[in-house]
């Protein structure tokens, strides 16, 4: 039997290489990602699909549809940048102004577009039924595009979504990222000459700080899978005037949401008790919320099989001088990529990061993929993962990961009997809660 789906994948690999450069050229942060959506569902056009945008009413979401029949197979796609970390793809820190794409969504949602197409493309040379569907998810940088969309019920009649993340690994992901609720706390103080007449004054500023005071000492009396981070947003104006208006960003994280909404719970409580300190008034929004994520076994194994067939990324000495001169630049230590495949461990590996993809995998089986595209260790959400992002050994891992992809999707469309199984299990998981 032919295969399609690497036919398809070498025929289109300079249209699909194109994509993933023109998202990098052109590095949008979260919910202002216009040219980046563009650029995927103009890809996505021109091979069949059908494209409906503002999903969920988020203006660079889209839908993207083909094929007829059961199974519907989804692909998340995401591909909003990082602000401030612009940088050439060369392997020294060589930083361009602006954003940059420091956590490889340029090359994952080209990925995510290629699989599906290539998946779409098999299906039909193979007259068999099922749908593909891409979602393109923007905002996963703030932990929200894919909240929004799974509160809108868009996952819920898919049987299965596939995700990817480009990484320093080849895996099946066995990671539980933590539940989270972003949330702003804004304060309302009085104006007043700091020297002449701060008895007329009340500082917002004030109950900002006394908020984080409050919240550090209540480190001491969490679990420890908590994790709270904060940034002022505002913070005054001049020194010499009492401020009347502050404002706090805050991550609150734990393993699960039981955890977290009890740590949130208590945050609130100390931005309550430092307003009354201080006679400000206090606001507060929860601007986005996120479970914890929801392993799918049956999916795993599955997709793991996928792997072991297909391989790891077959990289050039090119790639791998790319990657050691990163490496060196760094202080790491060898081997520049990693070229095996780490097996399945058989339970979950809990993780300090959050992803909006949690929200999905309680909405429908979800299973997730990494490929290398990265020179190892080097660190997340920095220069050099720009830079390989940009580079032709990220392209390289981007291809092996939307083959996996494709190629698992279609085992999905020949075996219903796995679909059933892991829609058991998810049943069954959430029962549990």
């Amino acid at each position: 039997m032919t295969d399609w789906i690497t036919e398809w994948l070498q025929q289109n690999k300079a249209e699909i290489d194109k994509l993933a450069d023109t998202i990098f050229t052109h590095p949008e942060t979260a919910g202002e990602e216009t040219q980046s959506a563009a650029a995927l569902e103009d890809f996505l056009q021109k091979n069949g699909f059908s494209v409906s945008k503002n999903t969920a009413g988020l203006p660079t979401a889209f839908t993207a549809e083909k094929g007829k029949g059961e199974p519907r197979i989804a692909f998340l796609a995401e591909y909003d940048a990082l602000p401030n970390l612009g940088q050439n793809p060369v392997a020294h820190c060589d930083p361009v102004p602006g954003n940059g794409h420091g956590c490889g969504h340029n090359l994952l949602g080209a990925g995510i577009a290629a699989a599906a197409c290539a998946l779409a493309y098999a299906l039909e040379q193979e007259n068999l039924p099922g749908q593909v569907v891409v979602y393109g998810c923007p905002e996963e940088e703030i932990c929200r595009g894919k909240i929004v969309m799974a509160n809108a019920h868009c996952f819920d009649r898919d049987d299965a979504a596939i995700s990817w993340h480009p990484a320093d690994k080849n895996q099946v992901s066995e990671e539980v990222f933590q539940a989270m609720t972003s949330r702003v706390f804004r304060f309302y103080g009085k104006s007043a000459h700091a020297a002449a007449s701060p008895e007329m004054g009340r500082s917002a500023l004030d109950a900002a700080e006394l908020t984080n005071v409050a919240v550090n000492y209540l480190r001491e009396h969490v679990p420890t899978d908590v994790r709270m981070h904060y940034v002022y947003t505002h913070a005054g104006d001049k020194p010499n005037i009492v401020p009347n208006y502050a404002e706090l960003w805050y991550y609150i994280r734990a393993a699960s949401r039981k955890t977290m909404l009890d740590a949130d719970r208590r945050v609130i409580l100390a931005a309550e008790g430092a307003a009354h300190a201080t006679e400000t008034r206090m606001e507060t929004e929860e601007l986005t919320r996120s479970p914890e994520t929801l392993l799918n076994r049956t999916l795993m194994e599955a997709m793991h099989s996928q792997l072991e067939i297909c391989g790891a990324p077959r990289f050039t000495q090119q790639d791998k001088d790319f990657a050691a001169a990163i490496q060196k630049e760094l202080g790491l230590p060898g081997p520049a990529l990693e070229e095996t495949l780490r097996p399945l461990g058989g339970s979950p590996r809990y993780v300090p990061g959050s992803t909006d993809v949690s929200a999905v995998s309680w909405r429908t089986p979800t299973v997730t993929l990494n490929t290398v595209c990265q020179a190892r260790g080097i660190p997340g959400h920095h220069w050099s993962v720009t830079a390989c992002s940009g580079a032709e050994l990220g392209r390289t891992g981007m291809s092996r990961a939307a083959q996996i992809m494709a190629c698992f999707g279609r085992e999905l469309c020949l075996q219903p009997e796995l679909l059933r199984k892991a829609r058991d299990e998810f049943e069954q998981a959430r029962c549990q809660e």
